[in-house]
């Protein structure tokens, strides 16, 4: 069978990383292309992944438009040379519109209620429009909901495996706490209109805690010179494990709080939209992530974490019950996709 994989943002290398070894091991023929944005092409040359690159990420609505008009076009033609039976990507913008056109099936997830101008540009020409069953919307006969999380693609225990020595790159002291603070470029489709956190909030935040650990800031836009030192500089692929060890995930990717909730760290998010979505909802239940719309209270709320010494052993604990209650969707996403080839 020939299944084509769509990536357009790093996360979705690791959403995809397992279901691709999986379906290589199987016999199938793929094709992956991919938007470079951020380091997602960096994080496919690590997992040895091949691909084809058909376009490069461009801020803006316009920049967006123009970028989708010309990948459209290359996948189109790509498409018409590799034959698959089905397509399936994070967002699906691009498989969805040339899909329906080639009849080509495309098969999308999305965990983001908020992300408007993608999925009005996706769901119509969908042929499977795949959703947490924690998704707050219904998006018609088309959508097939699943017990879990996106990452739970690639951060179930079943294949995820924290590496202490990842953390020994740190040069941390015996003993010594650290945080990891995360900011966004806002350049994504579902971030057209809003913002994120001040430079001087910025400076706050690091200066507030710094006296209780190391502070590790990992971000899409460029850093003023004030806080350029405590960027992290570790390769993408490892960001996980030092997630996994982190006494404090603060920041503006409401994927990376997921991912720290999940791995049980401590999770603060800072967004004007995602304390709406459905998954963040849904692991607030659990007590995994505390999520705000203004930083004052995300900053207080940060400080109360890393000062109560059983923080880590709570958020521990209150994962693990999160992980039997949900589905490892690797598994899952494997077998779906394999039966539009059927």
């Amino acid at each position: 069978m020939n299944i084509l994989i769509d990536i357009v943002h790093p996360a979705h290398v690791h959403f995809f990383k397992y279901a691709i070894s999986e379906w290589r091991r199987r016999g199938h023929r793929l094709l992956v292309v991919v938007r470079e944005k951020e380091n997602n092409v960096q994080l496919l040359k690590a997992y040895g992944i091949d691909y084809i690159k058909i376009s490069d990420y461009r801020p803006g609505l316009y920049g967006l438009f123009r970028e989708l008009i010309g990948r459209d076009i290359k996948l189109y033609k790509l498409i018409k040379q590799f034959k698959p039976q089905v397509m399936v990507g994070i967002a699906g913008f691009s498989i969805a519109s040339v899909g329906w056109l080639t009849g080509i099936p495309a098969v999308i997830f999305t965990d983001t209620e908020h992300a408007r101008l993608s999925n009005f540009i996706s769901f119509p020409f969908a042929s499977a429009i795949c959703t947490p069953a924690s998704f707050r919307e219904d998006a018609g006969k088309k959508q097939i909901r699943y017990n879990g999380f996106q990452e739970l693609a690639y951060l179930h225990p079943n294949l995820f495996k924290a590496d202490k020595s990842v953390v020994d790159k740190l040069g941390l002291a015996a003993g010594e706490k650290y945080f990891i603070v995360r900011f966004v470029s806002w350049g994504a489709a579902h971030d057209v209109g809003e913002h994120g956190v001040a430079i001087d909030t910025r400076l706050e935040f690091i200066s507030k805690l710094t006296g209780r650990g190391r502070v590790f800031i990992t971000s899409e836009a460029k850093l003023p010179a004030e806080l350029e030192q405590y960027r992290l500089g570790v390769p993408p692929q490892d960001i996980h494990h030092l997630l996994y060890y982190a006494g404090l995930y603060i920041g503006e990717s409401p994927t990376m709080a997921s991912e720290a909730a999940i791995l049980g760290t401590p999770s603060v998010l800072i967004s004007s939209w995602a304390h709406e979505a459905g998954c963040i909802i849904e692991q607030q239940k659990y007590g995994l992530i505390y999520p705000f719309t203004d930083h004052k209270p995300a900053l207080k709320k940060a400080i109360e974490l890393v000062s109560d010494p059983n923080a880590k052993q709570k958020w521990r604990a209150r994962s693990r019950k999160l992980l039997k209650e949900k589905i490892e969707v690797t598994p899952w996403l494997v077998g779906l996709v394999e039966g539009w080839g059927a």
